[in-house]
């Protein structure tokens, strides 16, 4: 019933955001990963889809902010520097390790 799809979901998250800082001179840009069962804030603001800007000493509490499993994940938490284009972008999400050896 409704208690083991509940329970499911809690054991799924392995990793969440608490804060997002920038001690850097330079403006990043973040994007979340489109979980459908979390609605992420940043600063105590709801995060749409579109990206987040990251500029230099940023620093907010964030909730709800999931980085989800690369099998299940489209994209997973996406980080990159410039707003172009064809930029290079960081993408971040969980999965297993070597020493784990290598399964889901």
């Amino acid at each position: 019933g409704s208690q083991l799809r509940e329970s499911t979901l809690v054991e799924m998250v392995v990793c969440q955001l608490v804060r997002i800082r920038n001690d850097t001179s330079r403006t990043f840009f973040l994007r979340h990963s489109t979980e459908l069962f979390y609605s992420p804030e940043v600063g105590g603001e709801p995060c749409r889809s579109e990206a987040i800007t990251i500029p230099p000493g940023f620093d907010q509490p964030c909730k709800e902010f999931v980085i989800p499993w690369a099998a299940t994940a489209s994209s997973g938490l996406v980080v990159w520097q410039a707003a172009e284009e064809g930029q290079a972008k960081v993408r971040c999400v969980v999965g297993p390790s070597e020493i784990d050896g290598g399964s889901t």
